[in-house]
């Protein structure tokens, strides 16, 4: 997975109401989400900590489609879900750090929260939302 990244776009709480995620563009401006996605079961029984059981990157990929057989091009839209390691998302915040500085957003806790979540054994962190 390409981790080179040129702007970040959103922080934000996704609607399940407790995955966390990132959208930001790499270079040649293909945009990306990183989802770190909740584990609700173990996250209901775990006193107030909010457990998240994997990572994930929707890469959104625009590419011009000719058809064979009216030889029309057209934008085609695919978005391609890739499954990352807590190591690999530890290095993508790691990129994205010097952009959230410049960023503002209400939201801005949701990087500090990610990076807790990629960085700890359990990959939890406490709830404050």
């Amino acid at each position: 997975m390409h981790t080179e990244v040129k702007d970040i776009v959103s922080l934000g709480v996704c609607k399940d109401g407790a995955s966390l995620s990132v959208t930001f563009l790499d270079p040649e401006n293909t945009r990306h989400k990183m989802v770190f996605r909740i584990d609700n079961d173990a996250s209901q029984t775990s006193d107030g900590m909010s457990i998240y059981r994997s990572a994930l990157i929707e890469s959104i990929i625009t590419a011009e489609r000719l058809n064979p057989v009216t030889c029309v091009s057209s934008l085609e839209t695919v978005v391609r879900k890739t499954p990352v390691s807590w190591e690999k998302a530890a290095e993508i915040l790691l990129n994205l750090g010097p952009l959230v500085a410049n960023f503002s957003s209400a939201n801005n806790w949701v990087f500090k929260s990610m990076q807790e979540v990629a960085g700890s054994e359990l990959h939890a962190v406490k709830c404050s939302w």
